[in-house]
C-alpha cells in the first residue's frame, strides 16, 4: 500500500524570529540574500554556481517571481523546462513545484519576489545535495562577513528614490505613484522590468491586471494605454 499523503517538512526554524537583514545565506548551489523586505514581500539575491540547482520545491503559501540578472538558467516544474536568459521570467503560483538550475560557465544571478514573506513556507521535493524534506537553512550557514559577495541591498531607505547596481544591472527603488514612474522616470528606449512592492494594478472594472510581487515590463504597462488604475506607491525598476 502507498501512502500518498502531503510532504512535510520538519520545521527546525518554526516560531524563532530570524532576521535576515545583512547577511548571505550559503547554499550548497551558491548563495542568496535579502534584497528589500516589507509586510507584503521579500526579496532576494540569488547566485547559482556553474550547474548549481536550488531543490524541486514548493512554498504552498506564497507566490514567486523570478528574474534573471545574469547568466543561463533552466527553470522546471513537474512537467515543463522553460530556458529563461537575463530579462526574463516567471510568476509561479503558490503549491507549484519548481527548480531552477545554472546552465551558464559563470555565476548566474536572478532576482526572486516572495509573496507574502516567509521563509519557513518550504517544502522540497528532490534535491540534487540531498536536502529532501529539511527546512531552510538555519544561522550555521549565514555569513555576516560580506565582502567576498555580491551584495547590495535596500534596506536603509531614506529617499524618495535609491539606486543600487548589481552584475551590470541598475536596481531603482522608487515611493512614487506607478503613472509617475512611467511617465517621468522610464525612458522607452531602455527595456525595465517593475516589481510592484505595495498595491496593484486593475483594470476598469477592478480586475486585478498585475498583482503586489509580480514583475512585469514597462511595455506591457506602456500597452494597456492608461487603461487601468494602480494603488502601488513602492516600486523596484531593474534595467
Amino acid at each position: 500500500m502507498y501512502n500518498l499523503s502531503l510532504k512535510r517538512t520538519e520545521n527546525l526554524n518554526q516560531g524563532v524570529n530570524l532576521d535576515y537583514k545583512n547577511i548571505v545565506v550559503n547554499k550548497p548551489w551558491g548563495y542568496e540574500y535579502l534584497l528589500f523586505e516589507n509586510k507584503y514581500v521579500a526579496i532576494w539575491v540569488l547566485c547559482l554556481k556553474k550547474n548549481g540547482a536550488t531543490s524541486m520545491h514548493c512554498h504552498p503559501n506564497k507566490k514567486t517571481s523570478l528574474l534573471v540578472l545574469s547568466g543561463l538558467v533552466i527553470s522546471s516544474t513537474l512537467d515543463t523546462e522553460f530556458k529563461l536568459a537575463p530579462n526574463d521570467g516567471l510568476i509561479i503560483d503558490s503549491g507549484v513545484f519548481h527548480s531552477t538550475k545554472s546552465i551558464s560557465d559563470e555565476d548566474t544571478f536572478l532576482i526572486e519576489v516572495e509573496t507574502p514573506p516567509d521563509k519557513n513556507d518550504l517544502v522540497r521535493l528532490k534535491d540534487q545535495y540531498g536536502r529532501e524534506n529539511k527546512c531552510y537553512e538555519g544561522a550555521v550557514s549565514m555569513s555576516k562577513d560580506l565582502s567576498n559577495y555580491h551584495y547590495c541591498d535596500f534596506h536603509s531607505l531614506k529617499n524618495g528614490m535609491e539606486r543600487r547596481n548589481l552584475v551590470s544591472k541598475n536596481m531603482i527603488l522608487v515611493k512614487d505613484q506607478l503613472l509617475n514612474i512611467l511617465n517621468n522616470n522610464l525612458s522607452n528606449d531602455t527595456p525595465t522590468n517593475i516589481c510592484l512592492l505595495d498595491g496593484c494594478v486593475t483594470d476598469t472594472k477592478g480586475q486585478v491586471i498585475v498583482n503586489v510581487g509580480e514583475v512585469v515590463t514597462d511595455s506591457f504597462l506602456r500597452g494597456l494605454s492608461g487603461r487601468y488604475n494602480q494603488s502601488a506607491s513602492n516600486i523596484l525598476l531593474i534595467y
